[in-house]
């Protein structure tokens, strides 16, 4: 019965892979492209996220604040030194938050950068971080040509259609300065 309990947000977010399975399998049919899948999960996502009650949850994450910091904080684990850092899918800004907060504690100084495909989720981002409105770019990271390569470079897999993730990651690693890293 957990489930009755739990805010909309968390429902919404966590039942939504039945919903990116029939748009990955309707893509893979040949009945959307690439636009038409990123506009199909971006209307599924982004509600979702805008109906958070706070940062964590407009991004995505239904889990406890101890359980993000346990999951999350292993980017900033893969990050050995300072430099700039692109969350690509960056939401709320969070991540961003977090990874130069989680580095500064160990001495590394990080400036985040976020990328977003939905342009309410960077406006979103822009508006929590006004400092750094200007380090927040509305596009797709799978095409974004950035105006500087990163040192560091964060984004999930299932951002792009399934056949696709290869390309995308091959794509990241030409954003990344030499000794950079594209997760």
């Amino acid at each position: 019965m957990r489930e009755m309990t739990r805010p909309p947000i968390e429902l919404s977010i966590e039942r939504s892979w039945r919903e990116v399975a029939a748009i990955d399998d309707a893509y893979s049919r040949g009945e959307s492209d690439a636009a038409g899948w990123h506009q199909r999960i971006a209307a599924l996502l982004v509600p979702a996220y805008l109906a958070g009650a706070d940062p964590r949850a407009q991004s995505g994450y239904t889990g406890t604040a101890e359980e993000r910091e346990q999951a999350r904080s292993l980017v900033a684990d893969a990050i050995p030194r300072g430099g700039t850092f692109l969350d690509i899918g960056c939401a709320s800004g969070l991540l961003m938050e977090s990874v130069r907060a989680w580095c500064a504690q160990r001495g590394a100084s990080v400036e985040p950068y976020g990328l977003e495909i939905a342009p309410e989720l960077p406006a979103l981002a822009r508006s929590r971080l006004s400092g750094w409105a200007d380090r927040i770019f509305d596009g797709n990271g799978a095409v974004w040509i950035p105006p500087a390569p990163f040192d560091f470079v964060r984004t999930g897999h299932d951002y792009v259609p399934p056949d696709r993730r290869s390309a995308l990651m091959e794509e990241l690693t030409r954003r990344v300065r030499p000794r950079g890293r594209a997760q």
